[in-house]
């Protein structure tokens, strides 16, 4: 199954950026987007999505996705995924 991710990079413990993938992302992409990423001060925090909830709208009787939010939690197997 494809999450979202939020991908941390920091270096001397300042962050440099954030970047969140968009939904369904493959992990093995993950992994590869991180091999580029990865430099050699940097220190790289992965977080998965998980518990998606959305907020409707109705409006004139259809409904509407309004916003979808993702509880993120740790994710350190990112590097664990074999490439193809």
């Amino acid at each position: 199954m494809d999450y979202v991710y939020q991908v941390e990079i920091y270096h001397l413990q300042r962050l440099l950026g954030r970047f969140i993938t968009g939904n369904n992302f493959p992990e093995k992409d993950l992994s590869e987007f991180i091999r580029l990423i990865e430099g050699k001060d940097q220190q790289i925090k992965v977080y998965k999505g998980t518990n998606e909830k959305r907020i409707l709208l109705v409006e004139n009787g259809t409904t509407k996705i309004f916003s979808t939010h993702y509880e993120l939690e740790p994710y350190d197997d990112y590097n664990r995924t074999e490439i193809v």
